[in-house]
């Protein structure tokens, strides 16, 4: 029999008896006695929650729930509760709290000025226009009007009004790196690359002053381009509220408001009465801390969670349980993973400055590592002796970059450690379900070096590399083929040695965007490495803020699997690949890698106003990528998470880079 939801007013219960039971025997309910139950509301009274339209018209202010609002009415469901790996802090103000992402906009607390949207990344959501003026040196967004903040339970009595230009100005120039160098918002860096100083033009318009012309779109969506995501903050809260109190408060225009939230512990999200966009299904969703995948598949099966994050590997013991996996957001929205070979820097000068970066003095070229090319000649560290007849550290390192590659078992990786979820992936920058994707398309030499003409690069550092085979097609396809592997690392000067060993190498390993199943797919690659002779040091090192601080200065070198920074292959046909594999970036961080022509091809496209040549563009970078495969592209699975099928039919929200899931509103309680 399905349950209700209604047994309890609020999750305690069930997390309480999580808490006391969960060292014992995770698998037993026998919890002891019921715990004293947090404050809830009145009893609601029921009725059917609105239904949201594609582009609805906003609600008048006094639709939110305020200081004096009605209750929520009671929901198909009472309340959902999901097994997470981390519960997180609030981050109330981004601009000051740590570099991550804030509960605001994952938990549907707050809203963005643009969503996805028939394909369309920049329809409108809080804005209604935006208009980029005709020298492309302003952009122009008119906001819809009445639309009201929340105010969660944590707040009793603070009323913090409705959204007004005031508040995006606000955000905006905080967040901005350039103009507030204590910036720790995650979406920083982009608004130091993209915008000046935000000013208000009336009380729901706004101009911004553009760094260079974007006509593809802007940093400020709920999808992510140019990687942010910036749900949109109250001023009024932080000025009522203070620095330091609205830290662990957030207060936001979505369907959704804090009720309480412990980080690394739990926290619960309330549905607010009625939604100006989409008013939720469920009354309450809150989230538990549980680091084990094996354990939050078990809290299921017990009955103590509805919903978990867990790896692709747990999924076939899950459906035995008859639990099932479902997918969070579009099917072409997925999580990649990847080895980026950091420490290939090839940018002599900041594309966005000019200011000169010295490339060659990080510790990427103390040395000379097999993996990283050095255009650099006289100005390197080292004196580099490795190099066959003819053949330039560069190509030399392109050459082992596609021995990896064509080293690994793509196929063993989604079939046996992703459960079959999934697909293979071969740059992180498209693949299969990607826009543009060909897996009968290849590119050669003479191609690459004519793209770099066509784009005013002909003096950039992979332009006429010399090859030992200029002819060779290379494929977008990779296929598992380790006698090419061996073949291409003994053309490139890496034979094998007494002990069978060409050379050494260390991948950095963390539990990635995929959980624990990245330390998998990390010991898959290294055993897939080790097959043709190179030996592997697997490093379990902390991203954050170790090995990013170390990518934020351009001083890794050591390879990493990871998710870069493409996080999603729903994304447009046109869009412009991240700015984060250029210096554009800096003195933010960056992926660790660095190429003049990435550079100029970020600028270039988003700058150009026809669509058609964009998406011409975009796959003129995809091809040079291919070619000089500067990521080892694994896997892509999909954004989802295991649910009881009794309670949750499915949970389908907007496309987002955000991992795994967002938005609980989009979830349909089972009938």
């Amino acid at each position: 029999m399905a349950r209700t939801g209604r047994d309890f007013p609020l999750p305690t219960l069930r997390i309480v008896c999580l808490w006391a039971c969960i060292f014992i025997a995770v698998a037993s309910l026998a919890c002891g006695q019921e715990p004293d139950p947090m404050p809830t509301p009145a009893p609601p009274t029921p009725s059917a929650p609105p239904t949201a339209t594609a582009a609805p018209a906003p609600t008048p202010a006094s639709a939110g729930y305020g200081p004096t609002g009605t209750k929520p009415p009671v929901r198909d469901v009472a309340a959902v509760i999901m097994a997470v790996r981390e519960v997180g802090p609030v981050i109330g103000d981004p601009a000051t709290g740590p570099y991550r992402t804030s509960i605001r906009g994952e938990f549907g607390i707050g809203d963005y000025l643009f969503m996805q949207q028939d394909g369309d990344p920049m329809s409108p959501m809080l804005a209604s226009t935006w208009e980029i003026s005709s020298d492309g040196s302003t952009v122009s967004i008119q906001l819809r009007e009445g639309i009201p903040f929340n105010t969660p339970p944590v707040t009793p009595n603070m009323d913090y009004g409705e959204l007004t230009a005031d508040d995006v100005v606000w955000m905006l120039n905080r967040h901005n790196l350039v103009l507030n160098p204590r910036s720790s918002a995650g979406d920083a860096n982009q608004f130091a690359a993209f915008f000046g100083e935000a000013r208000t033009t009336g009380e729901y318009s706004l101009e911004i002053p553009l760094a260079k012309p974007v006509f593809f779109g802007l940093p400020l969506t709920e999808m992510g381009i140019h990687r942010a995501v910036p749900a949109v903050e109250s001023k009024r809260a932080f000025d009522l509220l203070g620095p330091d109190r609205i830290q662990d408060i957030s207060v936001g225009t979505g369907p959704f408001f804090q009720r309480q939230w412990t980080p690394g512990e739990s926290g619960v999200v309330e549905a607010v009465p009625e939604n100006w966009l989409k008013t939720a299904k469920i009354e309450m969703f809150s989230v538990v801390q549980t680091p084990a995948s094996e354990t939050r598949v078990a809290m299921l099966a017990s009955d103590l969670a509805d919903a978990a994050e867990i790896d692709l590997s747990d999924v076939p013991n899950a459906r035995l349980k008859g639990l099932e996996f479902i997918p969070t957001m579009r099917p072409n929205d997925t999580v990649t993973v990847s080895v980026v070979f950091v420490g290939n820097l090839w940018e002599e000068f900041h594309g966005r400055t000019g200011e000169p970066l010295e490339p060659w003095n990080s510790p990427a070229y103390e040395r000379d590592y097999a993996w990283i090319g050095n255009p650099w000649g006289d100005k390197s560290q080292y004196t580099d002796t490795d190099n066959p007849d003819g053949m330039s550290d560069m190509e030399q390192a392109r050459l082992v970059r596609w021995a990896l590659s064509m080293a690994i078992d793509r196929d063993h990786v989604v079939e046996e450690i992703q459960a079959g979820l999934g697909t293979p992936l071969y740059i992180e920058y498209i693949g299969p379900l990607y826009p543009g994707w060909d897996p009968d398309r290849k590119v050669v030499k003479s191609e690459i070096d004519a793209i770099l003409e066509k784009h005013g690069c002909a003096d950039c550092p992979t332009h006429d590399v010399w090859s030992p085979a200029p002819g060779r097609e290379w494929p977008w396809r990779i296929p598992l083929d380790r006698v090419t592997s061996e073949e291409l690392l003994d053309i490139a000067g890496y034979p094998r040695g007494e002990d069978g060993t060409r050379f050494e190498i260390k991948i950095v390993k963390n539990p990635c965007e995929t959980g624990d199943l990245c330390l998998d797919q990390a010991n898959a690659v290294a055993d897939a490495w080790e097959e043709i002779g190179v030996g592997v040091t697997l490093l379990r090192e902390q991203m954050f803020p170790i090995v990013s601080g170390r990518m934020t200065m351009r001083e890794q070198f050591w390879p990493l699997v990871i998710n870069c920074i493409v996080e999603t292959a729903n994304t447009p046909l046109d869009w412009p690949f991240p700015p984060h594999d250029t210096s554009l970036t800096r003195p933010g961080w960056g992926c660790g890698f660095e190429s003049e022509f990435l550079a100029k091809m970020q600028l270039k496209i988003t700058s150009e106003r026809d669509r058609g040549l964009r998406e011409s563009w975009h796959l003129d970078v995809a091809d040079w990528m291919y070619y000089w495969q500067l990521f080892n592209g694994i896997a892509q699975q999909p954004k989802g998470v295991v649910v009881n099928p009794d309670r949750i039919e499915s949970w389908s929200a907007r496309s987002s880079m955000l991992p795994v899931w967002h938005r609980p509103e989009f979830i349909v309680p089972a009938r």
